[in-house]
C-alpha cells in the first residue's frame, strides 16, 4: 500500500469511526477503497456521479449503524415518543372526537361524555373546542401553498379532518364540524368520506317528526327553500335503523353482519327513476343533478350515518350530492359556509 493510499485510508477510517462511535470493522475503509479503485474508470460527471453514491450508500448503513449502536448503549432505556402529527408540517389538521367515561350525564339524560383532540390538544369542552380552533385557523403556520388551475398558487387554511371514536353519536360530529366552520376552515372532512358536495338545511320538523327524529342542531346552515320535487329523503332513526317512505331497508341484528342489499337496492332504483327523469350531468360519468337528502336522528351513532354516506356515493349508484337535515334555526340562517366545498 503506497503512503498516499494509507493515508487516505487512515482518514477514511477516522471519518467512518466518528460515525459510529469507534464501531467501524478494521478493514472496512481498505474495502471502500479497493471498491472505489476498481469502479470503471470514466471520464466527467458520470464517474463522479458513481462514486458519490458509492459514499452515500456508506452514509446510509454507518447511520444505521450508529442507530444500532445507540439502541444498545441505551438498552433499557425508555423508549422515544413518537412526534404528534401535528408537529410534522402536517397536509391537514385532525380533529379526534372520543367517548370518555360515561360517569356524568348530558342535557338530553344519557350517561355520556365525550372529549376532543386536535393535534396534542386534549379539550373537555366545546367552548373550549371552538376557542382551540380559531387559535390554530388565526396561526400563519396553518396556511399551505395551494396550487391551482393553470399553475398559479395561493395560501389557504389547511383542510381539518373530524375523526370520530367508535360510539360516538351524530350530534357530537356535526357539533364539532359546526365549530370548525365558524373558526374559518372551509374544506372539512369526515374520515373516510369527502364532505365536498354537503349542505346542511334547516328543515322544519311537525311535533310528531321531532319526537320520532329530533335533528341536530347547527349554525351554518342554509334554509331549505323550494327543494327539488324529485328529491328522495332517507331516515336513520336512533337504533341505526333506515328507511324511505316508510319502508324499512336496513336493521341493526346483533351478533349478525349488516346486510345491506335492500339498502342499495333501494338507492339503485332511486338513480334509474332519476335518471329517467332525466336529472343527469354528463361530465365524464352520470353524476345526478338531485340529492339525497338524509335526515338522521340526533342521538344515532356516527358510524350508522357513515355507513349510509359511503353506500350512497358507491358508483353504482352516485348520489354525489348529499343535503343533511338539521332543525332549522327559525331565524337568520348563516349559509356563507353552510356548504363544504373543496
Amino acid at each position: 500500500m503506497s503512503k498516499q493510499t494509507e493515508m487516505r485510508s487512515r482518514e477514511l477510517t477516522a471519518i467512518l469511526e466518528e460515525v459510529v462511535g469507534g464501531g467501524a470493522p478494521a478493514d472496512l475503509a481498505q474495502r471502500v477503497s479497493e471498491r472505489l479503485r476498481n469502479m470503471p474508470r470514466r471520464r466527467g460527471p458520470s464517474y463522479l456521479l458513481a462514486a458519490a453514491v458509492l459514499l452515500g450508500g456508506v452514509g446510509v448503513v454507518f447511520a444505521t449503524a450508529k442507530q444500532q449502536a445507540g439502541d444498545e448503549r441505551f438498552e433499557g432505556a425508555a423508549p422515544a415518543v413518537a412526534q404528534d402529527p401535528m408537529q410534522q408540517d402536517p397536509k391537514s389538521v385532525s380533529l379526534q372526537i372520543q367517548l370518555v367515561e360515561a360517569n356524568s350525564k348530558t342535557e338530553a339524560g344519557s350517561e355520556r361524555k365525550v372529549a376532543w383532540r386536535v393535534g396534542s390538544s386534549k379539550i373537555a369542552s366545546l367552548e373550549a373546542l371552538g376557542k382551540e380552533l380559531h387559535r390554530i385557523a388565526s396561526d400563519p403556520e396553518s396556511q399551505r401553498e395551494h396550487v391551482l388551475a393553470g399553475g398559479a398558487k395561493r395560501r389557504e387554511l389547511m383542510p381539518l379532518i373530524v375523526r370520530p371514536a367508535p360510539g360516538v353519536k351524530w350530534n357530537d360530529v356535526l357539533a364539532a364540524t359546526d365549530a370548525a366552520m365558524a373558526a374559518g376552515f372551509g374544506e372539512i372532512d369526515w374520515e373516510q368520506f369527502d364532505t365536498a358536495a354537503i349542505v346542511f338545511k334547516g328543515v322544519a320538523s311537525t311535533p310528531a317528526e321531532e319526537r320520532e327524529l329530533p335533528l341536530p342542531k347547527v349554525v351554518f346552515q342554509a334554509p331549505d327553500d323550494a327543494p327539488n320535487k324529485l328529491r328522495p329523503t332517507i331516515n336513520v332513526y336512533r337504533d341505526g335503523s333506515i328507511a324511505h317512505d316508510g319502508d324499512p331497508l336496513f336493521a341493526t341484528v346483533a351478533g349478525q353482519p349488516a346486510e345491506l342489499e335492500r339498502l342499495r337496492a333501494r338507492l339503485r332504483e332511486l338513480r334509474t327513476r332519476l335518471l329517467s327523469a332525466g336529472e343527469v350531468t354528463l361530465q365524464g360519468r352520470k353524476t345526478l343533478n338531485v340529492p339525497l337528502l338524509i335526515r338522521a336522528h340526533r342521538g344515532v351513532e356516527w358510524s350508522h350515518v357513515q355507513r349510509l354516506l359511503q353506500i350512497a356515493h358507491e358508483p353504482e349508484i352516485g348520489f354525489r350530492k348529499i343535503e343533511i337535515a338539521v332543525a332549522s334555526s327559525g331565524q337568520g340562517a348563516k349559509v356563507d359556509r353552510a356548504e363544504l366545498v373543496k
